[in-house]
């Protein structure tokens, strides 16, 4: 399933590219993107505490827009957490770039997000613990619902410290 997520998102920029996938002995193999120096955001704010406020705003715009991309090519990613985020800089400018990995919790929209609500629960919104499990016929997604501010420290995150 994670393959096919993929491919349907591999024009979004800011998303892990698939070069190819193939069964060899039982076993799926994807070959991936290779992100020279990347860290994921939870292991960057763990080594170096919290990025400057002008990285933050930045990468918040680029995850967001990354998300609602992935949306509108009828992917919903479901698994939006620090871990989830790769960061790299970019050779020219210097810049924290970011790219999404790991769909595997994810899914394709089919009218409303419903079978089951996936990820990892500790960043699940509140709605979906309060009332919303699964969400109904006729929710809307909006690429908000599943981000992870970054710079925001969670309880994961905290519990570590």
């Amino acid at each position: 399933m994670e393959a096919s997520l993929l491919h349907k998102v591999q024009s979004v920029p800011g998303v892990i590219q698939l070069h190819e996938c193939f069964l060899s002995g039982g076993n799926f193999y994807m070959i991936m993107e290779l992100v020279p120096k990347a860290i994921s955001l939870y292991d960057y704010m763990e080594k170096s505490g919290k990025l400057p406020l002008k990285d933050i705003k930045r990468l918040f715009v680029d995850i967001v827009k990354t998300v609602q991309r992935c949306l509108n090519a009828g992917v919903s990613h479901k698994d939006i957490k620090t871990e989830n985020v790769l960061l790299y800089r970019d050779p020219i400018s210097g810049e924290f770039n970011i790219k999404l990995i790991d769909f595997g919790c994810g899914e394709t929209i089919k009218g409303y997000m419903g079978r089951h609500t996936g990820g990892t629960t500790i960043y699940w919104p509140p709605e979906y613990r309060r009332w919303r499990l699964p969400a109904r016929p006729g929710d809307r997604m909006e690429p908000w619902d599943a981000i992870v501010l970054p710079g925001v420290p969670r309880r994961s995150v905290l519990r570590r410290r």
